[in-house]
């Protein structure tokens, strides 16, 4: 993966895209976190890309927030993705990352709620 320093606008449209392919209204049951959704994207596009870059994306998206971001810029996003199957470890359709505690019964990535 590239971690050389990347722009936000460079962050932000490589999410965008992903978020166009990936994601789906829903989801405010189970919001997403960005910052289980970033690692997806970064492994994906192959470069690094902060929660706050996934936050704007799912904002210009069109998708809200559930509760208050923190401070550090990660948030519950209100939607649902299908996290392709190439990112998920050991083959399981959901990866450990979205931290819904029976996450092998899901087979769509979507988090656990705040």
């Amino acid at each position: 993966m590239d971690l050389a320093h990347r722009t936000f606008d460079e962050q932000l449209n490589d999410a965008v895209a992903w978020l166009a392919l990936y994601a789906r209204p829903g989801g405010a049951g189970w919001p997403v976190f960005s910052y289980a959704l970033k690692h997806a994207i970064a492994r994906d596009v192959g470069a690094y890309v902060s929660s706050t870059a996934v936050v704007e994306a799912a904002r210009l998206a069109g998708y809200g927030t559930v509760g208050t971001p923190t401070r550090a810029g990660n948030a519950w996003l209100a939607l649902a993705v299908r996290i392709p199957r190439k990112l998920c470890s050991a083959g399981r359709s959901t990866p450990k990352s979205t931290g819904h505690p029976d996450s092998s019964t899901y087979s769509e990535g979507e988090g656990t709620g705040p």
